[in-house]
């Protein structure tokens, strides 16, 4: 969980240094890598924790995800330009009208129309990338997974030290109420061994059944609603309704994704 703390801040502070297409794919992918494990990890360290009583515990963690994707496009708005540079990347066309039989617009003279191609222009991105100051909202939302991390490091050297110890005994009746009740065989510290004896105890073919069934499920639910998520921004870009600013679209994604996680518990 640290490593992957870690490495999602770090992540976060490089990706404005991306200049290519290719460095930013690969940033992104190690930056998806370390955001499941932590998140995989949090949610299994979670269950074993607090077993049957899991419930508020795992949704208060969902639901600070939906606070932080609500707080994130707040930070990110603040330093965005909000001009559209499509045009000076791409290059555009313009037309002009010019007239013929005359020098000046009287009646009766004749108008066509000149279709002129503007070539893409980088100087002028180059200029807007520097005017939006982006690279200090991936800064701080960095410096913020940095803190977590540091907190993660924390508790794992204090629990080292030997200074954090169980809040109920193992004498105190209310101690199996919060704790997993290990199953025969069960070793945390050999994987494989709670792999064979616990998961696998069900038969390989049921274990491979739940395994693929649960993945092709995360990747539709999860994948609509990222692609919603992202429709809501698009709608507010492009559909074009009167008083809706552009900035506001990343407001009104932000205000999805922060129902989603309140919604939860």
């Amino acid at each position: 969980m640290l490593s992957g703390a870690v490495g999602v801040s770090l992540a976060m502070f490089v990706i404005p240094a991306c200049s290519n297409l290719g460095s930013l794919i690969f940033v992104l992918i190690v930056m998806g890598w370390c955001m499941g494990c932590l998140d995989c990890l949090a949610n299994l360290k979670i269950i074993m924790m607090f077993g049957k009583n899991v419930g508020p515990f795992l949704q208060a963690m969902h639901c600070s995800y939906g606070i932080g994707a609500f707080v994130s496009p707040m930070i990110a708005s603040a330093f965005l330009l909000n001009r559209d540079c499509t045009p000076y990347i791409d290059g555009f066309t313009i037309e002009t009208p010019t007239y013929k039989g005359s020098s000046d617009n009287q009646t009766g003279s004749e108008m066509n129309t000149v279709t002129l191609r503007i070539p893409p222009q980088p100087h002028r991105v180059f200029r807007y990338q520097h005017m939006s100051h982006l690279p200090k909202a991936f800064f701080i939302l960095g410096g913020l997974q940095l803190a977590i991390a540091g907190l993660v490091a924390y508790v794992i050297f204090q629990e080292k030290l030997g200074k954090l110890k169980p809040r109920n005994s193992a004498n105190d009746p209310g101690h199996t109420s919060h704790m997993m009740t290990p199953a025969k065989g069960f070793k945390v510290d050999r994987i494989g061994g709670w792999l064979r004896d616990t998961c696998c105890a069900c038969g390989g073919r049921e274990v491979i059944f739940i395994t693929l069934v649960t993945c092709v499920s995360l990747f539709i639910f999860d994948g609509l609603q990222s692609s919603f998520a992202n429709y809501i921004y698009t709608y507010a870009h492009e559909s074009g309704v009167e008083g809706l600013q552009k900035y506001e679209g990343a407001v009104l994604d932000a205000s999805f994704w922060v129902s989603h996680g309140i919604s939860l518990p």
